[in-house]
């Protein structure tokens, strides 16, 4: 599956869009040819795989999903992709089985912003999740809710520069549960973070858990059979 911008599964507003592929070692690329309203040189927008997205202040965003039943598939996108919604989407990508490579630049991997939606769900293999730039693997922005699950598998899980891995902001929540394998952590500020509240006041929630009893590798600040907890609602849990 090849395209540019708005494409694998992307819902606009009050709109519904579904991939679903049933078996077979897929690759998805949809990198963008639109260069990102963040001004990062070598960064491009898509809004793919499994993206939902509304009209800011205008009108609220569909539901997207992407569906992949076997195989060891690919995942190759831009800015605001692989599972994640803005302003009131719903977006959600489901992988039951393979070795699955994930690769994004920002906002990617279940997530979502500006009361939205982020599902992602990956339930078996050994799979790799990859980010040019950071925003990855499981976040939430301003009075949004993420759930990021990766079932089964020695996963490897590089988070870039911020916000990754199990982190929420402005009054939002994120859940990140790895079952079971021996899993791989690179990210320096550490999982399980929960930020600053200053667009609405109140709380958000992080909570980080690392099941299965296996030896894990965390880059810095957590290890195996552990527990933390950061600020008010930022939870660190290995077990």
């Amino acid at each position: 599956y090849e395209g540019h911008l708005k494409c694998q599964a992307f819902a606009g507003a009050r709109s519904a869009a579904f991939l679903v592929d049933g078996r077979g070692n897929d690759s998805y690329y949809a990198t963008g040819g639109t260069a990102t309203g963040y001004g990062t040189p070598g960064i491009f927008d898509s809004w793919s795989q499994g993206c939902a997205d509304g009209f800011r202040l205008l009108s609220p965003g569909g539901i997207a999903a992407i569906i992949d039943g076997h195989g060891n598939d690919k995942y190759e996108a831009g800015n605001f992709s692989q599972g994640g919604g803005y302003f009131y989407g719903a977006g959600f990508i489901f992988d039951k089985s393979g070795d699955d490579h994930y690769q994004g630049s920002r906002y990617n991997q279940g997530f979502c912003a500006h009361q939205a939606v982020g599902l992602f769900f990956d339930e078996n293999g050994n799979d790799t999740y990859r980010t040019h730039q950071g925003v990855a693997q499981g976040l939430a922005w301003d009075e949004s809710a993420t759930l990021f699950i990766d079932s089964q598998g020695n996963d490897s899980y590089e988070g870039g520069g911020f916000f990754s891995q199990g982190t929420a902001a402005h009054n939002s929540k994120c859940f990140f549960w790895d079952k079971q394998g021996k899993d791989t952590y690179i990210y320096k500020k550490g999982q399980g973070l929960a930020g600053d509240n200053s667009y609405h006041g109140g709380t958000s929630l992080s909570l980080f858990i690392d099941d299965g009893s296996s030896t894990d590798v965390y880059s810095r600040g957590r290890k195996n059979d552990y527990r933390t907890k950061s600020g008010k609602h930022g939870l660190f849990i290995d077990r």
